[in-house]
């Protein structure tokens, strides 16, 4: 009986990583023309505790015409730690290349469900002052847009208010993330909360939001913070996909997936005076 249990717990923990790594071989649901492009990948921008936290930077052929930062969200550190080798990133950062951008996908550390914030948001942080310090080695130039997903919102939006940033921020994207992370835990410090430096923002910011997303608290706070930005003249675009849940890129795979995916990428050329999006007809 009891190789009877060990045989049916090996089969069960086989099934669970076998569904984790079919998960993460997943890819945006949308063609596109691939360009040529460069990469430099797993480069250390950051050790902690014997930790290598790495980045890969796509360099189209032609003259990038701006750089967008992607920002992966949570989850425990055994899971997020090769975010940006995820199908859902890698295939991010061709479309966005195919589209005459550089992109930089980087691996940050979890906050252990927001227990300790001040981790992924250093990891971020520390991220953004390397592409700084050898941007012009890269020949990244100086235009950017950070584009951050999930739980890596709040960190990401609340750093550009809260820190004095090395590059040019031109845009910021924010797709089905927590605005007020009150709303998961009232305890959490607020100074990691976008909605906490609502009144601060000037920069043209664009929420991505999924109408349905099951997550505890996300849509409710993305609500709050566009009413509020709406009624006090703050800068704020909102495209929802009505049938979306979270990650839906992935999940939600019809025809209003990717119109959001192409309106996003075009609130960024908007934003940084780029050109028509580029997107084959299959």
């Amino acid at each position: 009986m009891l190789y009877v249990i060990i045989g049916l717990v090996v089969v069960a923990v086989g099934g669970y990583y076998y569904l984790i790594n079919q998960f993460k071989k997943q890819r945006i649901h949308i063609s596109f023309e691939n360009h040529d492009y460069s990469i430099k990948k797993n480069i250390a921008y950051k050790e902690v505790e014997g930790r290598k936290l790495e980045m890969d930077i796509y360099i189209p052929k032609s003259t990038a015409t701006g750089t967008v930062i992607l920002v992966h969200g949570e989850g425990p550190d055994y899971l997020i730690k090769d975010c940006k080798d995820w199908g859902f990133y890698v295939s991010y950062a061709e479309l966005l290349v195919s589209n005459g951008f550089s992109v930089i996908t980087f691996n940050h550390r979890s906050s252990n469900n927001f227990k300790t914030p001040e981790v992924p948001y250093g990891d971020i942080l520390d991220a953004i002052q390397f592409v700084a310090d050898n941007q012009q080695a890269w020949g990244l130039g100086n235009s950017y847009c950070l584009w951050a997903f999930s739980s890596g919102v709040p960190y990401t939006f609340s750093l550009t208010q809260k820190e004095t940033i090395p590059i040019d921020i031109q845009c910021i994207v924010t797709s089905y993330g927590y605005m007020d992370l009150s709303l998961v835990d009232s305890s959490i410090d607020r100074s990691f909360s976008p909605e906490t430096w609502l009144m601060m923002l000037d920069t043209p910011l664009l929420i991505v939001k999924a109408e349905a997303d099951s997550t505890k608290g996300i849509n409710q706070s993305i609500d709050r913070y566009t009413n509020k930005s709406i009624a006090n003249n703050r800068p704020v675009d909102v495209i929802t996909h009505e049938t979306g849940v979270h990650g839906f890129e992935v999940r939600s795979r019809n025809d209003r997936t990717k119109e959001v995916i192409e309106s996003s990428i075009q609130f960024v050329k908007a934003n940084m005076n780029r050109s028509k999006f580029v997107i084959s007809d299959n």
